[in-house]
C-alpha cells in the first residue's frame, strides 16, 4: 500500500508539473485562425502573399508525440507571432477518431450521412497531400514553397522543448528557403539550356528526399536541350524513367514500370553507368514479380553487367547475379526432388 501510494503521488507531482510547463505556453484562442486544414487553399494564398509554407501533419489520437507538439509548440502564441510573418501554417491530422467519425452508420440521419461523407472526402483530400509528399510517419514538419518544392524537414526530437528552440531550428533553413524562392522566379525568364542550370540548382537546393517533386521541371529538359548541348540530357532521361516507373509501380503495373526503365538506355544520351543502373533497376521489379521472372531478372542483370564488369555499379550486379543464380539453382534441386 505504501508503495502505491508513492507511486500515486509521484505521478500527481508528474502531471502537475507537466500542466504548468503547458500553461506557461500562452495557447492562441482561436487556432484555426493562424492554423489551415487546407493545404490547396494556403499553397494559393502562400503565393499572393510571397510566404512559404510550414505542413505539419499528425495522427493525434495514436502517435506518441503530435499532441504535445501541437499543445506545446505550435499552437502558442509565441509560435505563431514568430512563424506567420514569413509562413503559411497548414495542420493536416489523421486521427483514427476522424476517420470512425466519416464511417456511416446504417441507421444515419441524412444529415449525419452528409457530415460524414464530406469528413470522407477531406480525408481522402489530405492523404494525396501526404502521399504527394512522401509522408511515412507521424509527426512530420515539412518547410515548403508555394510552388509545392519541399527544402526543409524538422525531424521530432524530444530534447527540443521550447519555441525558440524549434523556431531555430527552422530559421536553419532561411537560406535555403530563399534560394528555392529566388530560383522559381527564374524560371519564368529562362529558356533553354539557361532554364537547364536553374532547374540543376533546383535539384541541389531542395531535400534530396524530395526530389522527385520537380518531376514536371525534370520532364521538360529533353525538349529545352534536343541536341544535348547542356550535356544533361543523359541525366534527366534517366531521372524521367524514375519518376515514370514509380507512377507506374503505384497503379500496380510492374511490367509497365520495366519498359519505362528501359526505354531511354538506347537514346544515344546516356553513360555506360546510367544505362547499367536501368537495367539493374529494370531486375529489381522483375523480382518484385517473384519466382516466374527469375530468367527475365537474371537475363537483365547479366546485360547490364556486360556493359562494363570494371564498373563501381558492376560489382553489385555481380553480387546480385550470384544471389539469384544460387536461389534458381535451388529451386532446380527442390523441384527434382519433388520429382
Amino acid at each position: 500500500m505504501k508503495t502505491f501510494f508513492k507511486r500515486f503521488v509521484f505521478l500527481g507531482v508528474f502531471l502537475s508539473i507537466a500542466m504548468s510547463f503547458v500553461a506557461c505556453q500562452s495557447q492562441v484562442k482561436e487556432p484555426s485562425a493562424y492554423w489551415s486544414n487546407d493545404y490547396e487553399e494556403t499553397r494559393e494564398k502562400a503565393a499572393k502573399e510571397n510566404k512559404n509554407i510550414l505542413i505539419f501533419f499528425s495522427g493525434e489520437d495514436w502517435d506518441t508525440y503530435s499532441t504535445g507538439l501541437k499543445d506545446s509548440i505550435f499552437y502558442t502564441k509565441d509560435f505563431v507571432d514568430n512563424l506567420s510573418k514569413e509562413y503559411e501554417l497548414v495542420h493536416l491530422d489523421f486521427s483514427e477518431s476522424l476517420y470512425s467519425q466519416a464511417e456511416v452508420a446504417e441507421d444515419a440521419t441524412e444529415e449525419e450521412k452528409a457530415k460524414a461523407e464530406e469528413l470522407q472526402a477531406k480525408l481522402i483530400e489530405d492523404t494525396t497531400v501526404a502521399n504527394n509528399f512522401l509522408v511515412n510517419s507521424m509527426p512530420t514538419v515539412l518547410l515548403v514553397s508555394p510552388a509545392g518544392y519541399v527544402y526543409g524537414a524538422i525531424p521530432y526530437d524530444e530534447s527540443v522543448t521550447t519555441v525558440a528552440q524549434y523556431v531555430e531550428q527552422i530559421n536553419g533553413y532561411k537560406e535555403a528557403g530563399e534560394k528555392v524562392a529566388s530560383l522559381t522566379k527564374e524560371l519564368e525568364t529562362k529558356t533553354g539550356v539557361d532554364k537547364i542550370a536553374v532547374i540543376d540548382s533546383l535539384f541541389e537546393t531542395v531535400l534530396p528526399s524530395h526530389q522527385s517533386l520537380l518531376r514536371d521541371l525534370a520532364a521538360e529538359v529533353p525538349s529545352l536541350d534536343p541536341d544535348n548541348v547542356s550535356g544533361r540530357r543523359g541525366e534527366y532521361e534517366v531521372i524521367n524513367a524514375y519518376n515514370k516507373s514509380y507512377e507506374a509501380i503505384m497503379g500496380m503495373d510492374v511490367l509497365g514500370a520495366v519498359d519505362i526503365l528501359l526505354e531511354p538506355i538506347d537514346s544515344g544520351y546516356l553513360t555506360t553507368a546510367q544505362k547499367q543502373e536501368l537495367y539493374y533497376q529494370a531486375a529489381y521489379f522483375y523480382y518484385m514479380l517473384g519466382a516466374d521472372y527469375s530468367e527475365n531478372m537474371m537475363s537483365l542483370l547479366k546485360t547490364g553487367y556486360n556493359l562494363d564488369p570494371a564498373s563501381e555499379i558492376a560489382t553489385t550486379i555481380k553480387m546480385t547475379m550470384d544471389q539469384l543464380q544460387a536461389i534458381m539453382d535451388a529451386e532446380k534441386t527442390n523441384t527434382g526432388d519433388e520429382n
